[in-house]
Parts: C-alpha cells; structure tokens; sequence
C-alpha cells in the first residue's frame, strides 16, 4: 500500500485496535517521517481531549457550585417575584426564545386572569368602568410605594368602603376617597384591621364631621400614642371605637383625643373599660343626678371618716372628677383595712353599688393610689401629637415581609398592557361564544330539516303499506295478485 493508501485506511479504523497497529508498521517501513506526523498527531489529540475533558469536569463542578450558591440565595430571600422566575427559567433553558415566548405567554395569561377577577368584583360594587379603575388603583399603589401597599389591599378596602362607609353616600365622598382609602391601607400595615379603621372613619364623621385630612391627621395621634405609651396598634384602636360614643359630647375632637387617652391608660391600669369609668363619673353632668349621687358618696365615706363635695364634682372636668373619687375613695382606705375581714366586704360592695365602680375598681383606688398618676397621665396628654408621614413609612417599611415585596412587584405587571389585554381577550371570548351558538343554531336548523324529510318519508310508506302492495305472480297470465297490509 503506498502512503496515502494507508493513511486514508487509518482514518476509518479504531483507536488501539491490531489493525491500526499494523497499519503503522506498514506506514513506517514505506515512510518514516509520515508515521512520524502521525504519531504526533495521536498524542496531541488524546492530549487534547483529556484538556477538554478536565474543562469539563471543572465547568460541571462550577456549575454546581453555582447551582448551590443559587439555592441558598433562594432560600434566604424566601422565594422569587414572576418576573425572576421568569428570567431564570429563561436561562436555564436550551431553548431560550421558545422557552421566552412561553414565559410571557404564561405571565400575561395568569395576570390577565387576575385583572378578570378584579374587574367582576368591582363591576358588582358598581365603581363605574371597573377597567379604568383598576388603573387608578394601580397609580395609588405606587403613590404609596414607600408604604408597601400590596394591590389585593386596595381592592379589599374599596369593598370595605362601599359596603360599610357611612359617607359614601354624601357629596363629600368622592373629594375624600383616595384619602380613606389610603388611611385605611396604610393602617392596616401597623395591624389595625380594615373594618376596625372603617369604625373609626365612621365615628369620626357622625360624631366630628371629621373626613379626609382630618381624620387622617386623627388617625395618626392614635398612632402616635399607641407606640409612645408601648402598647398594640390595634389595643388602641379597638378601645377608642367601643368608647368614642362616650366623647361625641365633647365639640372639639382634639380634646375628645386627649381625654380619651387618659381615661384608656388609666381603665388599663385599673383593669376596667373606658365607659365603665366614664359611666360614674358622667352621672355628674346634671345637677339634679350629681347632687344625688355625691349625697349618696359623701354620707357613706361620713362614716368611715372622710366627706365628698358633690357641688364642687359637678363643675370639674371628666379627669378631675374621676382623680377625685379616686382619692376620696383612697382617703378612707386605711380604715377599711383595719376592719374584719366581714366589714371589709361589706363596705366594698357598698362603695361598688353606691358609686357604680366595680370592687376591683375600688381595691385599685385604695392599692394604687391613681390620683397622682392621672395628673401626669394629663399632662403627657397636652402633648400628644400625630406620627409623621416619615414615622408611618419607616414602621411600614419595618413589618413588610419579604412574600409582600414580592408581591408588590408582581403587582406592577398590571398595567395599561395587560388590563387592554383582558378586555381584548374577553371580547374575544364573546365574540367566539356567539359564533359557537350560531353555529349550533345552524346545525340544530339541519337536523330540524333531517328530521322533517325522514317524518315524510316514513309517512309515505306508511300510507304505502296501508293501501296494500301491488305484486306480480309470475306464471298467472293476465292476473294481478294484491297482498292484504301486513303480510
């Protein structure tokens, strides 16, 4: 074989084998040099494919690492938004522009679904073009961007409006209802429940004809003395809704506050109600009740060894009146200690049916001494103020979760594109119902026509049978023969 014969030959035999080895020694003998090439080349390509597969070993342990690395990642932001799922589903994929066209094709669908059921239940709380205001929904949430308002609950608090709102019905709604909308959102983030904010919207405007800025600015001063006295949002709220009625007989809704944040620290400190406090304590607002029921005080407390001015309890202010029972009630205190047991109950019980406090309100008189601790609960309440804007937004920021700023950012995916895009998906929807029935239609008139035509023909040949049918008898000339019906 000459030199070109053998090595063509080498190129179609395998690595190693006895034919390979002795096509080299026959290439060899005719050429020394090209067995030489040859060689050479072998080793470099082995070389080379051990490279590539060290590279590859080494860019599959990469990827792993990177694989791991992603995961924990995942695991400490708590999960991915639709539109990270999205891009890495993308990257990972062989097949990038096919698996990007589903992506968008399933983001678009789910948001577009969404938009659908949005728009029904804003249809049915009759909003007006439920499309439109979807969209203006979708521009306030990003007005309260530095609020962390998640879309669902706008939605939720515009239903929370239009069912229980007292002022939806009034001229001053529509001025006031972003305005309300937002307090109530906005609230919700500190964990005072929306229909615990529409209480107090409703009460501020039956009671201050307070709306808008005015009750936001209310809103806030809850706020505000909720965090500085360390207790619950939603404590704070829920106590001034059971017991606003009680101040709607103040005018100015300032003072309603301030008075209401003394008697709530001092009802939690004596373990009793707001209006269990202020239901003695008003029975002096007359003359005529505040005469009887400070004669009926001081002629009890006369006998233990103190007194109770009832003329001078009607002109005092609801926390002076309420310091002064305390500390009347207290005065005689070390007297009932040193009674019996027996006597000690006794006059506990008659000190509740007389004053109307409960026993654990009277005991808390005598312990704890109140009276001082009133004066400093008014004068802190001089100073109450309403939280900042800037107070509301960091605490907002505070107690979002990392599932809601995800949220948050899916929720940006509802936009002018996608809610055109509802609309034009459910009028195609319709449009291909409407072709669907009139299809129907058509092919229900074709089987009318079938069945017509097979009634007539069934007719006939009932009538055919009826008559009797004529038949020839072959063999009878000249003769017909007529077989009777049913033979």
């Amino acid at each position: 074989m000459t030199k070109n014969e053998i090595l063509i030959a080498l190129n179609g035999v395998s690595r190693g084998s006895d034919r390979e080895k002795r096509l080299l020694n026959e290439l060899r003998q005719v050429d020394s040099d090209a067995y030489g090439k040859y060689v050479a080349k072998i080793k470099s390509s082995g070389a080379a494919k051990g490279g590539s597969d060290e590279a590859a070993k080494g860019m599959k342990k990469l990827g792993t690492v990177a694989d791991e690395l992603f995961g924990s990642f995942l695991k400490l932001k708590g999960g991915l938004n639709d539109v990270e799922a999205s891009a890495v589903e993308i990257f990972k994929s062989n097949s990038r522009i096919a698996t990007g066209i589903k992506v968008v094709g399933d983001l678009l669908s789910k948001n577009v679904n969404a938009i659908e059921q949005y728009r029904i239940q804003l249809n049915k709380l009759n909003v007006g073009e439920s499309r439109a205001y979807i969209l203006s929904l979708r521009q306030q949430q990003d007005r309260l961007s530095s609020y962390n308002i998640e879309f669902s609950n706008l939605i939720s608090a515009t239903l929370r409006v239009r069912d229980n709102l007292n002022e939806l019905t009034s001229s001053t709604f529509k001025d006031n209802e972003q305005a309300l909308t937002k307090l109530i959102v906005v609230n919700q983030k500190f964990g005072v429940e929306q229909f615990e904010t529409i209480d107090l919207l409703n009460n501020l405007n039956k009671g201050f004809n307070l709306s808008g800025a005015g009750a936001d600015k209310f809103s806030r001063t809850l706020l505000n003395f909720a965090r500085q006295t360390g207790q619950p949002f939603t404590r704070v709220f829920n106590d001034f809704n059971r017991s606003i009625d009680k101040f709607f007989v103040t005018l100015d809704s300032g003072k309603a506050l301030k008075r209401f944040s003394v008697f709530q620290q001092a009802a939690r400190t004596l373990g009793t109600s707001v209006s269990g406090l202020l239901g003695v304590v008003d029975k002096f607002d007359t003359v005529e009740g505040g005469f009887e029921l400070g004669g009926q005080i001081n002629m009890l407390l006369s006998n233990l060894g103190g007194s109770f001015d009832a003329q001078q309890a009607i002109l005092m202010s609801r926390p002076e009146r309420l310091r002064y029972l305390a500390e009347s009630i207290a005065g005689v205190g070390g007297r009932i200690k040193g009674m019996s047991e027996l006597g000690q109950r006794a006059l506990l019980r008659q000190l509740s049916a007389t004053t109307g406090f409960d026993v654990a309100t009277i005991r808390g008189f005598i312990d704890k001494g109140i009276g001082p601790e009133l004066d400093r609960l008014l004068d802190k309440s001089d100073q109450m103020t309403a939280m900042t804007a800037k107070d509301q937004k960091q605490l907002a920021d505070q107690n979002t979760t990392r599932a809601q700023r995800r949220q948050i950012t899916n929720d940006k995916l509802i936009n002018k594109q996608t809610v055109a895009a509802e609309k034009v998906a459910s009028n195609l929807e319709a449009l291909n119902q409407t072709l669907q029935q009139q299809g129907l239609q058509q092919i229900g008139n074709l089987m009318d026509k079938i069945q017509r035509n097979l009634e007539a023909q069934q007719k006939a040949l009932m009538d055919q049978i009826q008559k009797g049918v004529a038949v020839r008898v072959t063999g009878v000339s000249g003769g017909r023969a007529t077989l009777p019906p049913g033979q």
